[in-house]
């Protein structure tokens, strides 16, 4: 290895940040122990793309609950693919990447709208 690429190699690495998956989730609106009902509750009168994320109900990994454009509630499921470098999946291919992205996918609008609750 030369010198510059050791170098180079330090200070990407030292620059880095590790995922945390809790920092994320929290970030966005986690609710650990909120139940779907509760959660439509919560966001009842919200404007829309408000949302919350829980643990999914259906098995491995997590809900999203979030007022659509019209007023209702809609919940979906994503699940971590890649907790190294904190890669979501909602089921289809375009619905991959970081959370906020995934988050955005699922609710059909743009990363600048939604706020978690």
């Amino acid at each position: 290895m030369t010198r510059l690429f050791q170098e180079t190699h330090q200070s990407q690495s030292s620059t880095s940040t590790p995922f945390i998956l809790e920092s994320a989730l929290k970030r966005n609106g986690w609710q650990p122990r909120m139940p779907l009902l509760d959660a439509e509750v919560a966001l009842e009168g919200k404007p829309a793309f408000t949302y919350l994320l829980r643990p999914s109900d259906i098995g491995r990994g997590f809900a999203i609950a979030f007022v659509q454009r019209n007023g209702h509630v809609k919940h979906d499921y994503f699940r971590l693919i890649n907790p190294k470098y904190g890669i979501f999946i909602n089921g289809l291919p375009s619905h991959v990447g970081q959370l906020e992205k995934v988050v955005r996918d699922m609710m059909h609008c743009e990363m600048h709208e939604g706020a978690p609750l």
